[in-house]
């Protein structure tokens, strides 16, 4: 319906709406736990920029994928923001990649066990996977052109993480991850 009728805004509205309370609170966790960590890494507008990408990509993929399903809610592109922190935590050395692997297995298990329970019914695998794919590139292309760069001095966001209690894996990882 919004390719045949015109209706092009509801690729990019459709992940700010969700279908009940329960999907709400569970997109809301799930973001929660991936905005920290990409937000203080992208500052707010980058982030702004890879969310609406990603969940553009993801109603993208879910239109054609299934073109006939109601598909709502922000998975879609939390799931690309998932997507572009896993190629941050995959595309450094391999000194760097060991440090982070509890991260890397920790996101896929979250993104494998979300998959799993898509195939059960009634969830958009689609707009996950277009969101995840997206993200991966998105993390990619920024690492590539500079955008996000190396860099071990602590600023704020290290400390405010540090502050909230998080392992020193994660503490690590933002010294060396940093917007140029």
């Amino acid at each position: 319906l919004t390719i045949e009728q015109n209706e092009y805004w509801r690729l990019l509205t459709n992940i700010f709406v969700h279908i009940g309370i329960v999907h709400l609170l569970m997109n809301a966790i799930g973001f929660i736990f991936i905005s920290a960590f990409v937000e203080q890494t992208l500052g707010r507008k980058w982030f702004l920029f890879v969310y609406l990408l990603t969940g553009l990509c993801a109603s993208l993929t879910s239109i054609w994928w299934h073109d006939n399903v109601v598909s709502a809610g922000a998975s879609g592109a939390i799931f690309g923001l998932y997507g572009f922190f896993l190629a941050l935590l995959i595309l450094v050395n391999k000194k760097d990649r060991e440090v982070n692997s509890g991260m890397i297995v920790t996101i896929l298990i979250f993104v494998g066990y979300n998959l799993i329970m898509g195939i059960a019914g009634n969830i958009d695998n689609a707009a996950h996977i277009g969101g995840l794919v997206s993200g991966f590139f998105a993390g990619a292309g920024l690492t590539l052109f500079g955008v996000v760069r190396n860099k071990r001095k602590k600023n704020n966001a290290q400390q405010s993480i540090a502050k909230s209690g998080a392992d020193n894996t994660s503490i690590k990882l933002m010294e060396d991850i940093q917007l140029k």
